[in-house]
């Protein structure tokens, strides 16, 4: 079953690649009603990420593509994002000097938006309805009875005044497929717990029937605040690249090909590792795009050691629908960035910005 349904998410995300690279490139030449029309299919395209992300933890395949995160601003903008069109009375506090931490920021956003989902039907049907939010931060002591080893966290705290858990319901709320919804399907909390315990962490729970639900989640920190950069925009000197991409599926190729012409540069195209091989000995290839599950006997950590025992300059970023190995650990197998699929415009153009303007740092 998990091979199955890691299968259908890799599949999935190919399409979804397909469909949000083209979308993206069209929006860029709309304006008026069209350009509404494209910007809101491509979030329909982008909600659907959501039931691939499900797709792969039951293949085992979401390992977390980790970065440094500052904290405070990131859990601003999510907290607004989340509840916001929420009837609910809302308290949201967020301690000023938030360590900051090293998450998978779509993983994470995932898992706490299923916990407001939850609080928000959990007080749908009472008077004065109220959801508390809290994110602070928290530390472990040797000496402390608890869960979690010593260290820094964030302590990030989602409460409702709703209609609570009962006791026996506590110890299967992390189950998959459990639920007490009469329209669930018992995979949000699942998700939630997964994607905590990926990233080190640990989440609690505490409640009774009819007073309400507490969750807390414990996510390791960094010993202090991190402070993001500013996005950088793209190098002034603008250089033509030579990108390559490596690819067995034909829509994958076509559409990230139109985005890197669209951006002023060459591509090339290689199905397999063979062509790959042949293209990087014959060209000075800059950048090259390496999907991780190509079909035959390699895989794209293969190919990228490969390629770059031939040119050791070339900057590689592992793209990925679907990986049991995942691509949460691409800087220990050589790879210069990752690009997890579905992507856009802005993802493509992100990396070839952090290219141009490396050497500027």
């Amino acid at each position: 079953l998990g091979v199955l349904a890691g299968g259908i998410g890799h599949d999935f995300n190919n399409i979804l690649s397909a469909v949000t690279a083209n979308l993206s490139l069209l929006i860029e030449k709309l304006s008026g009603e069209e350009k509404d029309i494209a910007e809101e299919t491509i979030k329909s395209a982008e909600a659907a990420k959501s039931l691939a992300s499900q797709l792969m933890f039951f293949s085992k395949g979401a390992a977390p593509l980790r970065e440094k995160t500052g904290t405070h601003k990131f859990f601003e903008n999510l907290f607004n994002f989340l509840l916001r069109g929420l009837s609910a009375a809302k308290n949201v506090y967020i301690e000023e000097n938030l360590n900051g931490i090293e998450i998978d920021r779509g993983q994470i956003t995932q898992a706490i938006s299923n916990i407001i989902i939850n609080a928000s039907q959990a007080v749908a049907s009472i008077s004065n309805p109220r959801i508390d939010i809290r994110a602070e931060n928290y530390y472990v002591n040797k000496e402390d009875k608890s869960n979690l080893s010593s260290g820094n966290y964030i302590r990030i705290s989602i409460k409702d005044n709703g209609c609570g858990i009962e006791e026996e319901n506590k110890k299967r709320i992390f189950e998959p497929y459990f639920t007490t919804k009469k329209k669930g399907n018992g995979l949000g909390l699942y998700m939630t717990y997964g994607i905590v315990k990926n990233h080190g962490g640990y989440i609690d729970i505490v409640s009774q029937k009819d007073k309400g639900a507490e969750f807390i989640i414990y996510l390791p920190a960094l010993s202090e605040p991190f402070k993001e950069k500013k996005d950088e925009p793209l190098s002034s000197s603008i250089k033509k690249l030579s990108i390559m991409i490596v690819d067995d599926e034909e829509m994958v190729l076509k559409s990230l090909s139109r985005i890197i012409k669209s951006l002023g540069h060459d591509f090339f195209q290689a199905k397999d590792f063979q062509s790959a091989l042949e293209i990087v000995s014959k060209n000075k290839i800059d950048l090259a795009f390496i999907d991780l599950t190509l079909k035959g006997d390699v895989d794209g950590y293969f190919v990228n050691a490969k390629l770059k025992e031939i040119n050791p300059s070339l900057y590689s970023i592992v793209s990925s629908g679907y990986s049991s190995q995942g691509v949460g650990n691409y800087k220990e197998r050589n790879f210069d960035a990752a690009m997890p699929k579905p992507y856009k415009l802005d993802d493509v153009k992100r990396i070839i910005s952090d290219y141009l303007n490396k050497d500027l740092r």
